[in-house]
This record gives structure tokens, sequence and C-alpha cells, in this order.
């Protein structure tokens, strides 16, 4: 079950950077533990799970649609 879950995807949000970004749940597991032992702040919040990259892909771009004042970085 828990490599079920390692293989979706997550779109993660960086406030710092102003930017979305996408990657399997098992990275950002990963670098979030790192981000721990390090005793840094991770700057990225999850936004949603996805089954594949093409879908977390596609939903950035819904996304931007609540953030209007985001597509002035494009």
């Amino acid at each position: 079950m828990m490599e079920d879950l390692l293989s979706k995807w997550v779109v993660v949000w960086s406030e710092q950077q102003q930017c979305f970004n996408y990657e399997s749940v098992e990275r950002m597991l990963d670098s979030n533990i790192n981000s721990f032992k390090r005793k840094k702040a991770n700057q990225y919040v999850p936004l949603a799970f996805f089954e594949s990259s093409e879908e977390a892909r596609n939903a950035i771009q819904a996304f931007k649609k609540h953030r209007p004042d985001l597509n002035e970085f494009e």
C-alpha cells in the first residue's frame, strides 16, 4: 500500500518563489525528511494529489485560475 502512495503525484506551491511545481509523492517526502534533518523549513506546500504526472501538470493551470495575480509572472 505504501508503494501505491509513493507512486502518486503532488502539486506543490512555493510562496517564496511564487510558483507551482509537481513531483512524485516519494520525492516530496524525501525532500521533507531532508529538510527536517537539516532543521530547515520546507517552503513547498502540497495542494493536491494525482494518479499521474500529466494530471498534476494539468492541475497547475486550474490552480492558476484561482490566483490571477500569478499570470503576471508568466
